[in-house]
């Protein structure tokens, strides 16, 4: 299974969530535990420093 990873805070009502995309066209939607999320000087996530995630759910959010 190919993992693809989005660095990109989702939006609307899922704002705080980011999605990896799984088998298309399933996504994991996840929320980091930190907050704020740790960044460097230019605002770039420093995701080796996140400790730990809450799965939110594996959906087709484009689908529905």
């Amino acid at each position: 299974m190919e993992v693809t990873f989005y660095d990109k805070e989702l939006v609307g009502d899922r704002k705080g969530q980011w999605a990896c995309d799984l088998d298309q066209p399933y996504r994991l939607i996840f929320e980091p535990h930190e907050t704020p999320i740790p960044a460097d000087e230019n605002g770039k996530y420093l995701w080796i420093e996140i400790k730990g995630v809450e799965i939110i759910e594996i959906t087709n959010y484009h689908g529905k």
